[in-house]
């Protein structure tokens, strides 16, 4: 049986995740036998291919029609995975204010009866909307909405939720209640969200001045990078790991850091990345060079 699929979200090397709700094991139901749902599964399934060639307008088009014909035969589970897969796209495409609007329109329409676990994932995807806007308040509101609708369900979003909601209590400068979210997060066995926990640990102890703690906190997300490839979160992790040792007084590992991820971001084509980096690297290097120049003395020839 075809399968309905929704992508991963607001991280760069997204991938496709598996069915949510259909394929696998399990009797067909009637409505599958339909040639409107037929329809529809392929118009879904042409939006991913052309999803992963990079055709992001054409997999646009495709879940669009897709969300429609769902909509005509008041399939909900259809209908929102393809106004999910819509939110993300417009949000790989620039376009904000249509990915809130797709993600409102699941979290808006309580007659459509939309299954909850999806439901809790358009919520966290509006919180972490929300919150690359500064519409802290909504965030935080769109936050809760998701642990509502994700206790009912069994809690697969704990993690990521808890990383939002954490963000947010750091905006708000509320260290104590951000703290317990990374550590909640980081126990959910998601690597990927355990370094991106152990990265705003970091971030949060370094604004402390907690330098010792900071350098820990890169360090395990820089190893939980690596293990994952996440090749643009490897260049963060180097600068601001370098950023540490450098604070800490270790120039020699600092420009290291730098180095390396100079090196990292010319691999991935981070040409922001690259450019902070040599610059760094270049600064530790004349602040060493004039450390060692022995200074003139004036007065005598």
């Amino acid at each position: 049986m075809n399968s309905v699929r929704v992508l991963s979200v607001f991280v760069l090397g997204s991938s496709l995740l598996a069915a949510l709700f259909f394929g696998g094991c399990g009797t067909a139901r009637p409505v599958e036998n339909s040639t409107a749902y037929r329809t529809a599964v392929k118009l879904n399934e042409e939006g991913e291919r052309a999803w992963k060639s990079q055709e992001f307008r054409i997999a646009l088009s495709r879940y669009r029609e897709a969300a429609e014909v769902f909509r005509a035969i008041e399939f909900s589970e259809g209908l929102a995975i393809n106004l999910l897969n819509q939110a993300i796209l417009m949000r790989q495409l620039g376009d904000r204010a249509g990915c809130g609007a797709a993600l409102e329109e699941i979290l808006g329409h309580p007659e459509l009866e939309f299954p909850e676990p999806l439901l809790a994932r358009a919520a966290l995807y509006l919180a972490r909307l929300r919150f690359e806007q500064g519409n802290i308040e909504a965030a935080a509101e769109a936050a809760a909405r998701a642990v509502k609708w994700d206790r009912q369900s069994g809690r697969a979003l704990d993690g990521e939720i808890s990383l939002v909601r954490a963000r947010v209590a750091m905006r708000q400068d509320r260290p104590a209640e951000a703290l317990p979210l990374l550590e909640r997060a980081r126990d959910v066995g998601n690597p990927r969200v355990e370094a991106d926990s152990w990265r705003m640990y970091a971030a949060l102890r370094a604004g402390q001045e907690r330098w010792e703690d900071a350098r820990t906190g890169y360090e395990e997300a820089l190893r939980r990078d690596k293990d994952l490839g996440r090749p643009r979160p490897i260049v963060r992790d180097l600068l601001a790991l370098g950023k540490v040792l450098a604070r800490l007084g270790h120039p020699a590992e600092a420009r290291n850091c730098f180095l390396r991820a100079a090196s990292a971001a010319r691999g991935s084509r981070d040409e922001a990345g690259q450019q902070e980096a040599t610059a760094a690297a270049g600064r530790l290097a004349e602040s060493a060079g004039s450390a060692a120049t022995p200074s003139r003395v004036s007065g005598g020839d």
